[in-house]
């Protein structure tokens, strides 16, 4: 039996995201060659998908369920809106496409996002080995674009916009 190992020492969730992505890059190359799909048989079966994070400890879903049960109770109507825009997205989105999503402009979309901020940072130091929710696209020449990490994006749009909030009143706006 032939067995590959990669070692990935993370600095921090995204080099584990990266590393992952990797992974599953090699394997999907090596796969694809005849030879090596003949050489592991059946054997191929038995082989752990990577891409279910069960590797890394506390990525899984559960944790990740509970990083979204931290923050929500923590955001008024603004932000869980802003995060259903953002989660709405296929491709990664400007903060202008945001903006055009929510119904206002810019600046308060940026208002909007670093206010969700301080919230992130907190749920953060809580759940410290869940991937971020945002991920970032830099753009050459400047700018950016910007995207929900696809683990969190069908639990945000499964989200009920109106529950309550930490304090047990109905969200309001921010």
């Amino acid at each position: 039996m032939t067995q590959l190992s990669i070692i990935i020492n993370p600095k921090d969730v995204r080099d584990i995201d990266a590393g992952i992505e990797e992974l599953i890059a090699i394997k999907n190359r090596l796969l694809s060659h005849a030879a090596m799909q003949e050489a592991l048989g059946l054997e191929y079966a038995g082989v752990v998908d990577i891409s279910s994070g069960g590797l890394v400890p506390g990525y899984d879903g559960t944790m990740i369920e509970s990083a979204l049960d931290d923050l929500w109770p923590r955001l008024g109507q603004s932000l869980r809106n802003l995060m259903r825009a953002a989660a709405g997205f296929d491709q990664p989105y400007t903060t202008q496409d945001l903006a055009k999503a929510l119904g206002s402009d810019i600046r308060t979309a940026k208002s909007w996002r670093a206010n969700l901020g301080r919230s992130l940072n907190a749920v953060y130091k809580n759940h410290p080995h869940v991937p971020r929710f945002f991920e970032d696209h830099p753009q050459p020449g400047g700018g950016g674009r910007y995207s929900i990490h696809p683990r969190y994006r069908d639990l945000i749009e499964a989200r009920d916009l109106n529950e309550p909030v930490s304090n047990g009143t109905l969200p309001q706006s921010d």
